[in-house]
């Protein structure tokens, strides 16, 4: 198997973040009532109206408003505003056409998707609930499939040290050279080993982040009953969760490095005919 170079995990994790991350962020990103350059951080709960810091404290020094004591609250927690239909203004998307994958109104449903046979047309609540369980399911089973590619990595390299130590102490200085030889080939294996399996660990820990993040986007849109913005970004988030699904089935997990040394059984009995045929070779070699 032929280990991922990191960088391009690295890489791929990055563009995938910041691709969600900007669609989420443009999506809910609110403009200030009175300065439309200035994204608004307020939310008057009297005026029903966002504003900017500095536009909220200039509005209510009028004295008719300054006497009625407006308060305000972070603009992302005020109530949630009905979208509206591009085409058909002033009218209230309701509704989801399963066929077409798309928010839309009363009368986009008269106009253009009456047709029952060609437009599945449910309301957004339910479509944005099914929607919701999919990722959910689909957040689960990468999690399931990330814990097993997460289970601890063991070896047998400390009993197959023990191993050799025992044998060569037993026939003393003769092959005092060749038994620290063994060791150091043994360590080499190791090192080698544990290099790969580190790489392996990290690969998951950048998918197991990449997954939290995009669950974690998922619950806050869940949360706030954000549903519109939940049916605009489901189809790319969707995406970027399959994607990550299919990197990790394509991980194989290593297998479980065991070391073989080749003659130790003999060596006493034919030290001098088997003594250059001793090897530390790996028996199962699962990581490349």
């Amino acid at each position: 198997m032929t280990s991922m170079d990191p960088a391009y995990i690295g890489d791929s994790i990055f563009f995938v973040t910041i691709t969600v991350s900007t669609v989420i962020r443009v999506l809910a990103r609110i403009i200030c009532s009175n300065n439309h350059t200035m994204e608004a951080e307020l939310w008057c709960t009297n005026c029903e109206q966002s504003y900017c810091s500095k536009c909220f404290e200039q509005v209510h020094e009028l004295p008719a408003l300054k006497k009625q004591n407006h308060e305000s609250i972070p603009v992302h927690h005020k109530p949630l505003e009905p979208a509206l239909c591009d085409e058909h203004h002033r009218q209230k998307l309701e509704f989801w056409c399963n066929n077409c994958q798309k928010l839309v109104c009363n009368r986009c449903v008269i106009l253009k998707h009456r047709d029952s046979s060609l437009h599945e047309i449910v309301e957004i609540d339910t479509a944005a609930s099914h929607k919701a369980q999919l990722l959910e399911a689909l957040c689960e089973n990468i999690q399931s499939s990330l814990n097993e590619c997460t289970k601890p990595f063991a070896d047998n390299t400390d009993d197959s040290i023990q191993t050799v130590t025992r044998t060569f102490e037993s026939i003393h200085t003769m092959i005092t050279n060749r038994e620290k030889e063994l060791v150091r080939e043994i360590r080499e294996i190791q090192i080698k080993t544990k290099k790969l399996v580190n790489q392996h660990t990290i690969e998951m820990a950048n998918l197991q982040e990449l997954l939290n993040k995009h669950c974690k986007e998922l619950k806050d849109m869940t949360s706030k009953n954000d549903t519109t913005t939940l049916l605009k970004v489901h189809e790319g988030l969707t995406q970027d969760l399959t994607k990550l699904m299919q990197r990790i089935i394509g991980v194989k997990l290593p297998i479980q490095t065991r070391y073989q040394i080749k003659g130790i059984d003999e060596l006493e009995e034919k030290i001098s005919n088997v003594f250059q045929t001793v090897r530390a070779i790996v028996q199962d070699d699962g990581i490349s």
